[in-house]
């Protein structure tokens, strides 16, 4: 017996653009339909995986583990996803693209990134938060904790502009300083067309 492969669905963005927020209401839209869905949070930059480095009496502030955290997060997220493979949909909270825009944006040139990204599964879709860095800073000085070392203007910026290179002509590239229902609608749109392509 051969399994569906699920859709795919990456939500990529610079902190604070919103992602978190938009993959929630698409998967409860898409649930309330009756499709299974299964989201996913990309955590390389969480308390768990620090604890990790730390236990192991590693370096966690360098930039460039950090960013090693986060490729051995997408690793981890793959594993989950081979899980999942009896879903309709996986929407993904940050998934590849974060990975150049990174790495590039540290102007870290390692050449088995894109070896370690051709052995991840390719979204289907790929939804592009492009939110005015000055937003998303006033949205992470709301929250609760405070800003990480990397969450500044500057490398925001250097991130942003790296998303918007990476874009591809597939890309919906969303202007994420609209309300969030504004949002929600032109995704779902795009996603209920890609529903139809799979038919």
């Amino acid at each position: 017996m051969i399994l569906k492969r699920p859709k795919i669905i990456a939500v990529e963005g610079i902190d604070g653009s919103g992602k978190t927020t938009l993959v929630k209401r698409l998967k409860d839209s898409l649930e309330e339909r009756g499709f299974t869905v299964k989201a996913l949070k990309m955590k390389g930059h969480t308390a768990d995986i620090a604890g990790f480095f730390t236990e192991k009496r590693m370096n966690y502030e360098n930039q460039y583990m950090k960013l090693s955290a986060l490729m051995f997060d997408l690793m981890v997220r793959n594993r989950e996803l081979e899980e999942s493979l009896d879903c309709d949909y996986v929407i993904f909270d940050r998934y590849t693209d974060s990975l150049s825009a990174y790495f590039d944006s540290l102007n870290v040139v390692i050449p088995w990134v894109d070896e370690i990204k051709k052995c991840i599964y390719e979204p289907n879709m790929v939804i592009l938060l492009d939110c005015s860095v000055d937003i998303a800073l006033e949205r992470l000085n709301r929250r609760e904790e405070s800003l990480k070392e990397l969450e500044n203007r500057d490398y925001l910026t250097r991130v942003k502009e790296r998303y918007l290179q990476h874009a591809g002509a597939g890309y919906l590239v969303i202007n994420a300083d609209l309300s969030t229902d504004d949002i929600f609608d032109l995704a779902i749109k795009r996603i209920n067309d890609l529903g139809k392509d799979c038919l």
